[in-house]
């Protein structure tokens, strides 16, 4: 008996342990897109951890990225061939970064209200959705 509850307690502290390194990715890989956005494209953004142990990273109105650490997802500005939002995806910072310095140009030069209106997600992060520090 007293080896079953050592043996239970062992993978439970694997499970924490795997969890925090997914947080930390993500937060990480995160934390590398703001600094090719800010480096290489002069935009200026901030890192949000969720609960769920991925990351948000908000850009600008309408344009916020999210990442579990391995792909980065947003919706895309542009719409799709049938005049719905798209989502758009990347793997590496550096290929994020560019796309969604594009992005993020076209709804600079987009009307304030125009953006307001469209279907894209504001840049509103619900409090029971971002970790306590």
């Amino acid at each position: 008996m007293p080896n079953e509850i050592v043996a239970i307690h062992q993978v439970i502290a694997q499970g924490t342990e795997r969890l925090a390194k997914t947080q930390s990715s993500a937060v990480q890989r995160a934390e590398e897109l703001v600094l090719m956005l800010a480096g290489k494209h002069k935009i200026s953004a901030d890192v949000h951890q969720l609960a769920s142990g991925n990351a948000l990273v908000s850009v600008y109105r309408g344009l916020l990225v999210s990442t579990d650490g391995e792909n980065f997802r947003w919706t895309s500005p542009e719409p799709d061939h049938r005049s719905r939002p798209s989502r758009a995806c990347a793997t590496e910072p550096a290929s994020a970064a560019a796309r969604i310095a594009e992005h993020c140009m076209l709804l600079r030069n987009r009307y304030a209200d125009e953006v307001l209106r469209s279907p894209l997600p504001a840049d509103v992060i619900p409090a029971d959705h971002v970790c306590p520090v």
